[in-house]
């Protein structure tokens, strides 16, 4: 009958990866009837055989069922032991445990957790190991946190000593040991270690081995035969280490996607849904940390629209980063610490719920809040832009864009905007409702972690820097995440920023010059994951935030203090991201960023705009008007916006415009002589020439092919007709400004978000280099210093003086560094002008897309000559590696000239 069942169970209940029905889980049922069989003969306790087979059968199969089965698999019981009754004994004192259990680790007592944490039990008694699963927020960690504190408070029970490590957070040799090589000296790892210290533990000492991270084949298989009855060790040096009874493993996981059929029967299962999860509970342990003057108006508050909000956004599920629902939960009340007012929980319920949702979520539950609370708002176009004020207790909109170094656009001046220390921030509406949500976290004393979203270019990082500039006694350790990033970059970056001191609970990592330390991580989604869909850098991070620590090179636990962690990613989706795991999101606050819409951006602009035009054109009145400001960059703007929509990078993966652009394009402007008297053409407007040109570098050189330039030909047309006029049009879009090649035919499959990129074609128009080129080794800014924050200044030069310097620059050229067989065509000398511009900027990069044999090399290596700078590349080979690139970049590191590394 017992068999019948499990035959039944795997036929009628859902398919999951953890069901196992076979021979292991009759064995188990099997072995359970005779413990209690042997438990019932101490007690003196008589059961007939079908009861105690059904007991033993919900014992070894109800822990692991999913929300849904649970009542299924009673039903089976019901029609095969139609005579039985469901058994509703409890062990009353560890019931008792339990409830003490709660008080010592502050939790709200749970009946849920109690009977989880109870199968958890029998589970370890049953078998080696014992997997947790279930989704991120359900309770994994709770449960055995509360079956060990409750095992403590019992005095009949053993004690108990836990080991706890992420598996996934370190490499394979790393958690196993290796063999040296050469020596063929063996080297524990951290498993290995463990195992060591928990075989040498008295008979009486219990251990856990507490394994918090995914599973997959490439470790787990090692463990298989421990978790058979031999329950035996094999470490890769051959030694063999035979564990007692003593000894238990504990994997908590979400997902078994990656264990093998053959490791999910060696296991038991105690498996934890999202239904299991109490949000009023979740709460009320909030409740708990806030002052008690708070708490009846706080709980009055949440009674009235939390809950109903929570359940909202769960059933709508437009989440921008999939989380789970505790983690929402956490989000919405990380802005209510130490709320009174009705308008200012309003406005915190609003930043905190709405700041992983969509941008038209957002909208959605803003407009539905305002609802429930019968308030008006403010800005119906803009319902999450409301702020709360203290002072008159209301709600107000947020004001036009705030630039932090002066505050108004009149008061805006160039050597504050120039300043590399501290760069301009323009606050839009949008960036200030950012800026009032990341504030508070960084001001929580708790140190949250959390993680800013948004697409390319919509300035998630300059947001985060003048967040970290209005704190107190807080450094900032930056990392710059790539593909290959791991967590060896992260523990050398805070070694460096932080001092190790020895205290009594081991060796202690704290900042070294300053209260805190704040670990700024950039693109965190672009690290790669292993064939099992496991990031490492994701694991080490998920470990240090659970845990507080870290193993280091000699196995010693480290911990760490007064460090929080913040993070910034684009979508997923972009190219070159990779989806989080829910275990690791779920622990963060998360904050969602878009782009400005054309309001915003067109007031941005302007703020930008004004001052840099009253530095290159203070004389001109016209031209530094408030009226003409706004036309030109409401051009500016529109433009923009159609090459965005035009251009996607679904044809080309470089086709990525963002407001970055819009930003370059404005402050390239402070290159060029806007005077008078620069051009020899009198009837050319000096700042029309330089913005159409400049507009040119932005964006035309990233198109691919005489269509797409040609397009951008009609658009910028139209954008200088409407500024200047039609005499303007007429004399700017006949030449050079927009670039002469004209059957270009490359293909860019690359993009930087920090780099120019040129495509090259292969022949032009001999007939169309009629205008002229800016390049940076004019003679007229001979005596001119320069501007390091903005690159070298460019002046005009016709095409005959171009063609002048080019030669005289190849001839040098080749007697100083190789023949050059350089044909100097009008589209080389366009090249060669486009590339010193590049080149000129301070740190400038580059992507040169185009087909072989074009002169791209050859033009970089012209370039770099013109400018006095040194030329260097790589000596690229088959086993060319990470730590040869390191060499060539420690050979050229200590050249004082400029230096151009090329690829």
């Amino acid at each position: 009958m017992v068999a019948s069942d499990l035959c039944l169970s795997s036929e009628l209940l859902s398919p999951q990866q953890h069901y196992d029905w076979g021979l292991r889980a009759l064995k188990s049922v099997l072995q359970g009837c005779g413990d209690i069989l042997r438990q019932d003969k101490l007690q003196n306790d008589q059961q007939d055989e079908v009861g105690l087979a059904v007991k033993a059968l919900r014992l070894g199969t109800q822990s692991k069922l999913t929300f849904v089965d649970i009542p299924r698999f009673e039903a089976l019981i019901a029609d095969i032991f139609p005579a039985t009754k469901p058994s509703t004994k409890s062990d009353v004192g560890l019931q008792e445990a339990f409830q003490e259990a709660c008080q010592v680790l502050h939790l709200i007592p749970l009946e849920t957790q109690f009977r989880k944490a109870e199968e958890l039990r029998e589970q370890l008694r049953r078998r080696t190991g014992v997997v947790l699963l279930g989704p991120p927020g359900a309770g994994k960690t709770t449960v055995w946190r509360l079956l060990r504190t409750a095992l403590g408070i019992l005095e009949s029970a053993p004690s108990l000593r836990v080991h706890i490590f992420n598996p996934k957070a370190v490499t394979r040799r790393q958690l196993l040991g290796h063999v040296d090589p050469d020596t063929r000296e063996w080297t524990d790892g951290i498993l290995s270690a463990c195992v060591r210290q928990v075989v040498g533990e008295r008979p009486d000492v219990h251990s856990w081995i507490v394994c918090d991270g995914d599973i997959d084949p490439d470790w787990i298989e090692a463990l298989n035969s421990v978790l058979d009855d031999n329950r035996l060790l094999t470490l890769p040096s051959g030694e063999r280490i035979q564990f007692g009874p003593n000894v238990n493993f504990i994997f908590e996981t979400h997902d078994l996607g990656a264990a093998s059929p053959a490791t999910v029967s060696r296991m038991g299962m105690v498996f934890l849904s999202d239904e299991d999860l109490d949000v009023k509970a979740l709460v009320s342990n909030w409740m708990q940390c806030q002052p008690d003057d708070v708490q009846p108006i706080l709980s009055s508050m949440l009674n009235d629209h939390f809950y109903r909000a929570v359940d909202l956004l769960l059933k709508q599920n437009e989440f921008a980063i999939p989380t789970s629902p505790a983690g929402t939960i956490y989000n919405g009340l990380s802005l209510l610490h130490n709320t009174h007012h009705p308008h200012a929980y309003l406005v915190a319920l609003i930043r905190g719920l709405g700041g992983n949702l969509t941008a038209s979520a957002r909208q959605k539950l803003a407009t539905q809040l305002f609802a429930w609370f019968r308030e008006t708002t403010p800005d119906s176009r803009h319902p999450m832009d409301v702020r709360y004020d203290p002072e008159y207790d209301r709600l107000l909109p947020y004001s036009g864009p705030i630039m932090e170094t002066s505050g108004s656009v009149e008061q805006a001046e160039v050597p504050s905007m120039l300043d590399p220390a501290s760069p301009p921030v323009v606050l839009s509406a949008t960036a200030q409702h950012c800026l009032d949500l990341i504030l508070p976290w960084l001001e929580n004393p708790l140190h949250p972690p959390f993680l800013v979203v948004g697409p390319e270019g919509c300035g998630k990082s300059t947001l985060l820097h003048h967040a970290f500039s209005q704190l107190r006694s807080a450094q900032v350790a930056e990392l710059s995440c790539t593909s290959e990033t791991g967590s060896n970059q992260v523990l050398r970056k805070l070694e460096q920023a932080c001092r190790s001191s020895n205290g009594n609970s081991g060796r202690v990592l704290r900042p070294r010059h300053a209260e805190r330390l704040l670990l700024f991580l950039r693109g965190i989604s672009l690290p790669h994951s292993d064939k099992w869909g496991t990031c490492q850098l994701i694991a080490f991070l998920r470990q240090l935030l659970t845990y507080r620590g870290f193993y280091d090179d000699n196995l010693e636990w480290v911990r760490l203090e007064n460090v929080q962690l913040v993070a910034s990613m684009t979508h997923v989706g972009s190219p070159g991201c990779h989806p989080l795991s829910p275990r690791f999101t779920s622990l963060l606050h998360i904050c969602c960023m878009d782009y400005p819409d054309q309001e915003e951006l067109q007031a941005m602009c302007v703020t930008f705009l004004h001052p840099v035009l009253m530095a290159s054109v203070p004389s001109h009145a016209g031209h530094t008007s408030l009226t003409q400001v706004q036309s030109l960059a409401s051009s500016m703007v529109q433009l923009y916006e159609h090459v965005q929509k035009k251009f996607s990078s679904e044809e080309f993966s470089h086709y990525v415009f963002t407001p970055r652009e819009l930003t370059h394009w404005v402050f390239g402007l402070l290159r060029y002589d806007l005077s008078e008297g620069a051009i020899s053409d009198s009837r050319s407007n000096p700042l029309a020439q330089a913005w159409a040109y400049e507009a040119c570098r932005v964006f035309r050189d990233r198109l691919v092919g005489p269509v797409a330039q040609e397009a951008f030909d009609t658009a910028l047309s139209l954008a200088i007709g409407t500024v200047w006029g039609p005499e303007a049009q007429q004399t700017l879009t006949g030449g050079s400004l927009c670039g002469i090649c004209k059957h270009s035919s490359s293909k860019a499959q690359c993009w930087h978000r920090r780099t120019s990129i040129l495509n090259i074609g292969l022949w032009c128009d001999l007939l169309s280099f009629s205008d002229d080129l800016f390049v940076t080794w004019s003679t007229r800014h001979a005596s001119r210093g320069v501007v390091p924050q903005h690159g070298k200044p460019l002046c005009r030069l016709s095409s005959t003086d171009l063609r002048i310097a080019v030669q005289k620059a190849l001839l040098q050229f080749c007697r100083e560094q190789w023949e050059a067989n350089l044909l100097l065509v009008p589209e080389t000398l366009e090249l060669i002008s486009r590339l010193d511009r590049v080149l000129g900027l301070p740190g400038g990069s580059l992507i040169l897309a185009g087909r072989c044999g074009v002169g791209r090399r050859t033009c970089a290596a012209l370039a770099a000559h013109m400018q006095g700078a040194y030329l260097t590349s790589p000596r690229l080979g088959r086993g060319y590696s990470l730590k040869n690139f390191s060499n060539d970049l420690k050979q050229v590191a200590h050249f004082t000239c400029g230096l151009i590394f090329i690829l």
